[in-house]
Parts: C-alpha cells; sequence; structure tokens
C-alpha cells in the first residue's frame, strides 16, 4: 500500500514542471513562431507521457497485475511514457531556448535603434544651433 502512495507523490512531482511549462506557454502566447509551437509541442509530449505513466502506475497497482504478462506489459508502456515525457521536456527546453535568443537579439536591435535614435537627435540639435 506504500508503494502506490509513493507513485502518487511521484505523479504529483511531475505536475510541477507541466505547470511552469503552461505558464511559459501563456506568457509567449502572442508569439507564435517555431520556438513556441516547439514549446506547444514539448509540452504536449509532456503531458502524454506523464498521463501515460500514471496509467501504467495505476493498471500496476490493481489486483491480479502480478501475473508475469501483464507485468511486463505494464513496465514496457511506463518506461515507453517515462521516454516520452522527457523527450517532450527537452522539446520544450530547446523551443525556450530558441524563445529566450530571439527575445535578447530583438532587445539588442531595439536598444541600437534607441542609440542611432538619440545620435540623430544630437546631430540634428548640433544643425540647428550652426544655423541658427
Amino acid at each position: 500500500m506504500a508503494s502506490s502512495y509513493t507513485w502518487i507523490l511521484s505523479g504529483l512531482m511531475e505536475l510541477i514542471p507541466l505547470l511552469a511549462q503552461g505558464g511559459a506557454l501563456i506568457l509567449t502566447r502572442s508569439q507564435r513562431t517555431g520556438a513556441w509551437w516547439a514549446m506547444i509541442g514539448g509540452t504536449a509530449l509532456h503531458a502524454l507521457g506523464t498521463l501515460g505513466g500514471s496509467i501504467g502506475m495505476i493498471f500496476l497497482t490493481m489486483p491480479g497485475s502480478r501475473d508475469s504478462v501483464h507485468y511486463t506489459n505494464v513496465i514496457i508502456v511506463c518506461s515507453a511514457a517515462g521516454i516520452t515525457a522527457k523527450i517532450g521536456g527537452m522539446v520544450f527546453v530547446i523551443g525556450f531556448t530558441l524563445y529566450i535568443l530571439k527575445r535578447r537579439a530583438a532587445r539588442e536591435r531595439e536598444q541600437q535603434l534607441e542609440a542611432l535614435t538619440a545620435a540623430m537627435a544630437e546631430e540634428l540639435r548640433v544643425l540647428r544651433e550652426r544655423a541658427g
């Protein structure tokens, strides 16, 4: 019985990264670029893997689940679900990294344009002083 509580706690701990991924998706929803789609695909894979693992663990703790064929199949499903969840997490991280790099490049470009605007304003001020 204690092992089923361990699996439940483990499943609840898997919800934490999913909630964080969902929050990042909500914050970045205005820019639906390739990075955003990678993030949403990674979140979907992670959720699918987590759900598959949870369902597998439910089947594993059911009465009569200790016969060898059923047990082996559930272990294979749980392993595949875990791998799917980890791949989903990696795809999300790749998409998030691409998003951050694009935001960084946009911010640097914005700073360059602000500096150029300030320089042009100064140049106009100097020209007006000379003319007037």
